[in-house]
């Protein structure tokens, strides 16, 4: 454990030393806020009057949308900063001498995803506090405490998971170029299979239900579930529950395929059995290089 304590600092460090990962782990969550405070967010708010009417709190309603799918930006994207360390390790042959110490290849994995975690559960814990600030300064409430708890332990479930896939598809990576290349397509997916570039419901059929499938928009919904729940109480109390169930669904609130409508606990299980398939994987991956 003491082993995989010190590879974990080691990371760290290098990660708080890294000023341009320190910029880079908020950009992509600048650039998102710039886009819906000055452009999008009077759109969704207008499309959402155009179906329930003009209803009170529908600013709300919005921000606090936007607020949830927004966390699972740095929830990707920081640990896979982090994670990019063990691409630099393989160039620098650093790795090499990691493996011909006495600790194991498995601890050296986790050495990695768990700075991955406690970096990414840091900076989506600002992102959340500048968010709540925000929507305080709009004439929104803050979640309670119990609700905070909440959301930090599905967006724990979250990085988590997430680290795993991204270590594992970083594994086999042995060159800083292939590396910016995996950078560049999974930054740019973040925010599309987290249903906040399009809501879901805005999209085909087709492309909806893949992004259903996707456990990050299970990671999303859950989020939203809990960070939405009293601003859409308030504002939808008066609307009629046809209506307000088609805004859910559009807006990645609750997830269907076909007929089916998917429980907390099975969306929960979905990112857990998703996080153990390449946690194994990576295992697995280790033990055969090894053999090698």
């Amino acid at each position: 454990m003491n082993k995989i304590f010190s590879l974990t600092i080691r990371n760290l460090k290098r990660y708080c030393r890294d000023k341009g990962a320190l910029f880079f782990s908020f950009l992509s969550v600048f650039i998102v806020v710039a886009l819906y405070v000055f452009f999008l967010a009077d759109m969704q708010i207008e499309t959402i009057k155009s179906t329930a009417g003009d209803i009170a709190h529908i600013d709300q309603v919005i921000y606090t949308w936007i607020l949830a799918g927004l966390l699972c930006i740095p929830a990707v994207s920081v640990p896979l900063i982090i994670l990019t360390f063990k691409v630099d390790d393989v160039v620098d042959g650093v790795q090499d001498d990691l493996y011909v110490t006495p600790i194991n290849r498995t601890c050296i994995m986790f050495g990695y995803v768990l700075a991955a975690l406690v970096a990414g559960l840091i900076m989506t814990f600002l992102t959340l506090i500048i968010g709540e600030l925000f929507i305080l300064s709009k004439g929104g409430t803050i979640l309670s405490f119990t609700s905070t708890l909440k959301v930090m332990g599905i967006l724990s479930l979250i990085i988590f998971a997430f680290s795993g896939f991204s270590f594992f598809i970083i594994l086999p990576l042995k060159t800083s170029s292939s590396l910016m290349v995996i950078n560049t397509i999974l930054n740019t997916l973040i925010g599309f299979f987290a249903g906040l570039y399009v809501p879901i419901g805005f999209l085909s059929e087709g492309i909806g239900n893949v992004i259903k499938i996707f456990p990050l928009s299970h990671g999303a919904s859950l989020l939203r579930q809990i960070i939405m729940k009293t601003t859409m109480q308030e504002a939808f109390h008066s609307v009629p529950e046809k209506i307000s169930s088609a805004i859910r669904k559009d807006y990645g609130i609750d997830l269907v395929i076909g007929n089916h409508l998917f429980t907390s606990y099975e969306m929960i299980f979905v990112l857990v059995v998703f996080c153990l398939i390449f946690y194994a994987g990576s295992t697995l991956f280790l033990k055969k290089y090894k053999r090698k």
